[in-house]
């Protein structure tokens, strides 16, 4: 499967070395670098965060580099999780001025629903979307495989959920692409996407999971009532961006 968009950048120093000096300490710089040289020691050979069974490879000038099943993945196997040496970036930083290092942040994060910016350090970066993806971001911050993933297949992820700022034109080539790929698409197809979740999610126990010793544990907390009770299902919906409540004036008498 190819993919027409991805958080990968073309000569940057994320890409191939560690470039603290690049970094202004006074703009959040020491916690870019603490995760960025994380990201160096560890990510081009160990994937930590997402499924060690992958690795990335060029695909072409156009797309860039994907993520590439190394092994059998069933579905049900946890693929990503937001983990404690992902790059947080507030709604506010001053980051977001620098043309250059929004650039980065726009090309390579994704949105939580609190419009905080979550920027990987290690090979999630790489892993572009699909319509017919083969991964799915959960409402208990993970991403799962929602199918069997064979050795060389790409991993595919689905970026309607991303809380994108801008909708993008999908050239993905399946027979399922919607073309664009936007803000409107949780509403569309959230209750589509939580059935694809649901039934994977009852498989979870059934195969190995690598990745769980870096979930929160009161996220697997959370999952484990929902598997027992079928009751308290966290909604993928839970990911979208909730814009703030307009602060009430107060009023001098």
């Amino acid at each position: 499967m190819m993919a027409a968009f991805n958080r990968q950048e073309e000569g940057l120093c994320l890409r191939g070395s560690f470039c603290p000096a690049h970094i202004s300490p006074g703009l959040g710089g020491r916690l870019l670098s603490l995760s960025l040289l994380a990201w160096h020691l560890y990510g081009e050979e160990e994937s930590v965060v997402i499924h060690p069974s992958t690795e990335h490879k060029f695909i072409n000038d156009n797309i860039g580099f994907g993520v590439f099943a190394t092994a059998y993945i069933p579905a049900g196997t946890v693929i990503y999780t937001k983990d404690a040496l992902e790059i947080l970036i507030e709604a506010d930083s001053a980051l977001l001025e620098i043309p250059a290092y929004r650039h980065i942040i726009e090309k390579y994060s994704y949105t939580e629903p609190n419009g905080v910016r979550v920027l990987s350090w290690d090979l999630g970066k790489y892993v572009n979307h699909s319509c017919d993806n083969n991964c799915l971001s959960a409402g208990y911050g993970f991403e799962i495989a929602i199918r069997d993933i064979h050795p060389g297949d790409q991993i595919t992820d689905e970026y309607g959920v991303f809380n994108l700022e801008r909708d993008f034109h999908c050239n993905c080539g399946s027979p399922r692409c919607r073309g664009l790929i936007g803000g409107g698409d949780f509403e569309r197809y959230h209750k589509q996407w939580d059935n694809s979740l649901k039934i994977v999610l009852r498989k979870i126990h059934e195969m190995p999971q690598p990745l769980f010793p870096y979930v929160d544990p009161a996220v697997l907390a959370d999952l484990e009532i929902y598997l027992t009770t079928r009751k308290n299902y966290k909604s993928i919906y839970l990911l979208k961006y909730q814009e703030p409540y307009a602060q009430p004036r107060l009023r001098v008498r």
